[in-house]
C-alpha cells in the first residue's frame, strides 16, 4: 500500500480501537507482482499472492510500517528483520505461511494454452522447471494439463559421495549433480579425503597430491587422481547453478591416513594396517597444518559447513596409549585418558572451523566432546546408537539424519540383506 493509505489506516486506530490495553493496528497489506526470472521456458506468474491480505497485530502502542517496495521480491528474513517484538514476529510468521512463502516450494500449472510456473525464490523457480522436465521426460515430450503444489519436507536433501576410495572425476560429478537436480535434491556432501587417498588441490602443501592423492580402495599404487583448484571451482559453480549447496568434508582426527603418508611430520603413529590413521592430537604443527589447509578450502567452498568427520578414532589410535609425548600430554591438559585427548583435539578443530566463519559437521562421535551447538552439526550414522540421537537432540545439536541402515548404499538396507 502506499505510505499514506497505511497511515491513515493507522490514525483511525490508535484513534479509539483498544484491547486489553494493547493498540491493534489494521493493516491492509496488498502485496505486488514482481517479475518472474526466465530461463529456457518463457514463465509468468507471481513471487507472492495478487490478493489483499488482512492483517491485525497486537502492539505495545508501536505503530509497525510493513513496505513492499515495488518490483522487490519480499523475503522472510527481510520481512522479519525489521521487527523486534516477539509477538508481532510469530504473526509475521503466520503471514509467511498464507503468503506461502516457503523457501523451495513451488505451483506449476499445465492448461491446454499456457505453462505457468510460481515460486517464492530462484530455488523454488528452478525446482518447478525440473518438474516440467520431468513431466516432459515421462511423457515422450509431452506435458499433460496439471497442478502440482509442492514444497520439501526436509531442508536438508543431501547425497555423499567418496572420492577417496574411488575416485570418479568431473564428468561424473556432474552427472550426479544433474540426477540430484532432477530428484530435487539440494546438498551434495563431498568426501574428499580418508585413508586410500587425498583429493583436492592444497597448493601450500602439494606432497598432499603428489604422495597423498596416490591408490585407491583396491590399489594402494594406483596413480595419484585429485581435483585441480580450477576443478573445485566449476564443479561448485555448476552445483549452484542447479541449487545445490557443496559441503566437503576434510577427516580429522581418524582417517587421515593419506595426510600422514604425505607428512609423516603430523602422524599419530598407529600400528600395521593403522598406520598413520590418526593425526598428532598434541603438536601445534598439527593445527597450524589444519589452519592453512581449511583456509584454502574455505576459499573454495561458499557454504556456510565444513565437515571434518570425527568418526572412529580408535581403529588407529594405538600409539596415543603409549606414546611418551601424548601421555604428558594428556596429564598436562588433565584430559584424564585417550578419549579426553580425542575430545580435546575435536574442540581444536571445531574453534578452527569457527575461526574462519564457518559451522562445523562431524559424525555422532562429536556429541561427547562438550562443543558447544552453536559452532557444531552432528550427522547421526549409527543407526544402532539411537542414544546418541538422543543425547544431540536433547543438548540442542542441529541433527542432520544419515543412519548407515538404510542410507549408506554400500551397506545393509535391510535385515536379511548381505554385502
Amino acid at each position: 500500500p502506499k505510505k499514506n493509505d497505511e497511515l491513515a489506516a493507522a490514525d483511525k486506530v490508535m484513534g479509539g480501537n483498544q484491547k486489553k490495553g494493547k493498540q491493534i493496528l489494521n493493516v491492509n497489506a496488498k502485496v505486488i507482482k514482481p517479475q518472474l526470472l526466465t530461463d529456457e521456458f518463457t514463465t509468468t506468474g507471481v513471487l507472492l499472492p495478487d490478493e489483499e491480505v488482512d492483517l491485525s497485530f497486537e502492539t505495545s502502542g508501536k505503530i509497525v510500517e510493513i513496505n513492499f517496495e515495488e518490483g522487490t521480491p519480499v523475503k522472510k528474513g527481510q520481512l522479519l528483520a525489521k521487527v523486534n517484538d516477539r509477538q508481532l514476529q510469530a504473526q509475521l510468521q503466520r503471514l509467511v505461511s498464507q503468503l506461502k512463502l516457503a523457501e523451495e516450494g513451488y505451483t506449476l500449472q499445465v492448461k491446454t494454452d499456457s505453462i505457468i510456473l510460481k515460486a517464492a525464490t530462484e530455488a523454488g523457480l528452478f525446482h518447478a522447471k525440473e518438474s516440467l522436465l520431468q513431466l516432459s521426460r515421462f511423457g515422450n515430450g509431452k506435458v499433460k494439463c496439471c497442478t502440482i503444489n509442492d514444497a520439501p519436507r526436509y531442508q536438508w536433501r543431501g547425497f555423499m559421495l567418496d572420492e577417496s576410495r574411488h575416485f570418479f572425476g568431473k564428468e561424473k560429478v556432474k552427472q550426479y549433480l544433474d540426477i540430484m537436480a532432477s530428484l530435487r535434491l539440494n546438498v551434495f556432501h563431498w568426501h574428499l579425503t580418508d585413508e586410500p587417498g587425498w583429493r583436492i588441490e592444497i597448493k601450500k602443501y602439494p606432497k598432499l597430491t603428489q604422495i597423498g592423492a596416490v591408490g585407491n580402495y583396491h590399489d594402494p599404487k594406483a596413480p595419484a587422481t585429485f581435483y585441480t583448484q580450477e576443478d573445485i571451482k566449476e564443479i561448485v559453480a555448476y552445483a549452484a547453478e542447479r541449487q545445490i549447496m557443496v559441503v566437503p568434508e576434510f577427516d580429522m582426527p581418524g582417517h587421515a591416513t593419506a595426510v600422514c603418508r604425505a607428512y609423516p611430520e603430523y602422524s599419530g603413529g598407529g600400528e600395521g594396517r593403522w598406520q598413520h590413521f590418526t593425526f598428532h592430537p598434541c603438536r601445534e604443527g598439527t593445527y597450524r597444518f589444519i589452519s592453512d589447509v581449511l583456509d584454502e578450502i574455505v576459499s573454495l567452498f561458499p557454504s556456510p559447513y565444513i565437515h571434518i568427520g570425527g568418526d572412529e578414532v580408535h581403529y588407529g589410535n594405538q600409539s596415543w596409549f603409549t606414546d611418551p609425548e601424548i601421555q604428558n600430554f594428556i596429564k598436562e591438559k588433565k584430559l584424564v585418558d585417550e578419549k579426553g585427548l580425542e575430545h580435546y583435539f575435536l574442540r581444536r578443530a571445531a574453534d578452527i572451523v569457527a575461526s574462519k566463519g564457518k559451522t562445523m559437521i562431524g559424525w555422532d562421535e562429536i556429541i561427547d566432546a562438550g562443543i558447544s551447538p552453536r559452532k557444531a552439526v552432528v550427522m547421526w550414522w549409527r543407526h544402532d546408537r539411537q542414544h546418541q540421537l538422543v543425547k544431540a537432540l536433547e543438548n540442542g545439536y542441529r541433527v542432520i539424519l544419515t543412519p548407515r541402515r538404510p542410507m549408506y548404499a554400500d551397506f545393509t538396507q535391510f535385515g536379511a540383506h548381505k554385502v
